[in-house]
């Protein structure tokens, strides 16, 4: 029987009082944010209702409780940059595995930054946790996750569309004899998207040599 078999079969004894019915202390939400055009930050954060804690992902020792994991099954699109990152956990006896063992309460948040390698990103996986207040234990949880992102759109990818009433950028060369006036500076414009509602709006200019804008 291995160590973390073990320690398994001692938690799932010690909650046997509190199968009598559904109860779940902990609530897990998962989102994301960009960082930047090519990086994005998953967020795992648990809710815990009061007297209740779930377990650091790093315990000092195996024959304790089942710590807090995220396991990533499926990345397409990104790679993990980094290691997760978690808060400083509170560290105190345990008297449920009569031990001292780190936990969190209140509400927390996982961390894994990834980098986008596809304007579209997925990544899956599984979060396990266990969770106990002062006199007993409940039965690990196994929850899917799952995160579909967009990455910030790169420059060039998508031109903007010119105003109502303006009228689009000039075909004509500018050095050309249909023109009578010299412009050594020629404009575009894009848009760049940064989250689900909201756009950058970019104006680059193309200089001549030996001109200069302001």
């Amino acid at each position: 029987m291995t160590v973390r078999l073990f320690s398994f079969l001692i938690a799932f004894l010690i909650s046997l009082a509190a199968i009598g019915q559904v109860y779940d202390p902990v609530k897990w939400s998962f989102d994301y944010k960009l960082d930047g055009d090519e990086h994005a930050i998953l967020n795992f954060t648990a809710d815990i209702e009061e007297h209740w804690h779930v377990y650091a992902t790093k315990l000092e020792s195996d024959m304790g409780p089942i710590p807090t994991e995220i396991v990533f099954a499926e990345i397409d699109g990104a790679t993990l940059d980094g290691q997760l990152i978690e808060p400083t956990p509170k560290k105190e006896y345990d008297p449920n595995f009569d031990m001292e063992l780190s936990w969190f309460e209140g509400t927390v948040t996982l961390s894994q930054r990834v980098k986008l390698t596809s304007p579209m990103a997925r990544i899956t996986g599984e979060l396990t946790y266990m969770t106990c207040d002062d006199t007993k234990c409940l039965p690990p949880e196994y929850l899917d996750f799952q995160f579909d992102i967009e990455a910030a759109i790169k420059p060039g990818s998508q031109p903007i569309e010119p105003a109502e009433g303006l009228a689009p950028e000039s075909d004509v060369d500018a050095t050309s004899d249909e023109s009578a006036v010299y412009n050594p500076v020629s404009w575009r414009f894009e848009t760049a998207k940064k989250d689900g509602s909201t756009l950058t709006l970019k104006a680059i200019a193309s200089i001549d040599e030996h001109w200069h804008v302001y």
